[in-house]
């Protein structure tokens, strides 16, 4: 298993809710790495894989968007 120091570093994952992406998002946040989470508006297990997550402590965010769209894309990154 990957293990290594991400404390301080943020990481933006696509396709975060299931399959592969959730498993990078959550393997970044075990290592310390503040995590955003996308997945589409439309997938309801977004909301719920974040809950959970932070459930167990780690630093994870929903960004719900569509990254194919480019002003989409754009309003996931930009700052709050």
């Amino acid at each position: 298993m990957i293990n290594v120091d991400l404390c301080n570093k943020k990481a933006i994952v696509t396709g975060a809710a299931s399959g592969i992406g959730l498993a990078t998002a959550t393997r970044l946040a075990r290592c310390g790495a503040s995590v955003a989470m996308n997945d589409l508006g439309t997938n309801e297990k977004l909301g719920a894989e974040v809950a959970r997550l932070k459930g167990e402590g780690l630093e994870v965010y929903s960004a719900p968007g569509d990254v194919s769209q480019p002003e989409s894309a754009a309003q996931i990154v930009s700052p709050a």
